[in-house]
């Protein structure tokens, strides 16, 4: 989910807002739904492109969020680690986030 309609590549308007339910309780709406074009950075490699599907379109948001129950009922297998979070699509590695963590 985003709040920034330029990060679309293709885009949808819905034709009502749709409530997306937030893990702090809040219900904010959907607008639409597109896609967004990335580079997935790697340890190991060069950057490559990706495209992330479905992403919503949520103006209320005050950043970016990735949904974790949404990645894995598409089927994706999402690993979490101290330092590190990322998620795979078979075998191959999509998109790896180094976390802050708080002591």
């Amino acid at each position: 989910m985003t709040s920034n309609k330029r990060y679309f590549a293709s885009f949808k308007e819905f034709d009502k807002p749709e409530d997306v339910h937030l893990g702090d309780g809040r219900v904010v709406q959907a607008l639409g739904v597109g896609s967004i074009h990335m580079k997935m950075m790697y340890k190991v490699s060069r950057p490559k492109p990706a495209t992330m599907h479905d992403v919503l379109y949520v103006p209320k948001l005050a950043c970016n969020l990735f949904s974790v129950q949404t990645a894995t009922k598409k089927g994706n297998q999402v690993n979490l680690v101290r330092e590190v979070a990322g998620f795979e699509i078979a075998v191959v590695i999509y998109l790896e986030l180094v976390l802050s963590w708080e002591s």
